[in-house]
């Protein structure tokens, strides 16, 4: 005896259950996300997707926002999933389905883009001198390619936490996540860092 869920299951064709599936998978992580967001577990919720070979690959930004991200990959496939799933449902083709699912997947992925940058703009607004930083810790939010590839970081100013551009002299990589100290501010205020337990341990050998 099929339960009532699995009796309704049978009856979507294939696409159906495709959309389906992928709009509840990634419903379920858009909810996660945002209740992530609400405690404040933000820094490890967008990341650059990469390839390496010999030469990175990085998909565009719109501003300081990384177009796709953790964030903006999960808007797209909940609205493409839902998308696709309600036109199947509502007796239109597959064609129409795909072409609907599409766009509500990219209108979606730039409505959190957008969001997501205008938010990080009012966020950094504020009387705060970017002088205040130098010697300060702060996390690496993007990750930073060296002096010619800047990067972002995170580091609490006048008691907010705010994001700035940011470098590394020595060409290292530093990944998201890690701790860096602030050991120098562009007139720009591009800001100059280094890996914190490097500078750790150069105070210990003095």
């Amino acid at each position: 005896m099929f339960s009532g869920f699995e009796e309704w299951w049978f009856t979507l064709s294939l696409m159906q259950q495709i959309f389906f599936v992928t709009a509840a998978i990634s419903s379920f992580f858009f909810v996660v996300i945002f209740i992530a967001s609400l405690f404040g577990f933000e820094s490890d919720t967008d990341m650059e997707f990469e390839m390496d070979a010999d030469s990175d690959f990085s998909v565009g930004e719109v501003g300081d926002f990384t177009l796709l991200s953790v964030r903006g990959t999960v808007a797209f496939f909940t609205f493409f999933g839902w998308g696709g799933f309600l036109i199947l449902n509502s007796g239109g083709s597959v064609v129409l389905a795909i072409g609907f699912a599409l766009f509500a997947g990219f209108a979606a992925l730039f409505v959190v883009g957008y969001l997501l940058y205008m938010f990080n703009n009012l966020t950094e607004v504020g009387n705060f001198n970017i002088q205040n930083a130098l010697y300060k810790e702060a996390e690496v939010y993007l990750p930073i390619e060296g002096e010619d590839q800047p990067g972002r970081v995170q580091i609490i100013l006048g008691g907010v936490l705010r994001e700035a551009p940011a470098i590394n002299t020595d060409g290292k990589r530093l990944q998201t996540g890690e701790l860096v100290t602030v050991i120098g501010v562009k007139e720009d205020g591009l800001l100059v860092v280094e890996p914190l337990e490097i500078l750790e341990t150069e105070e210990i050998k003095q």
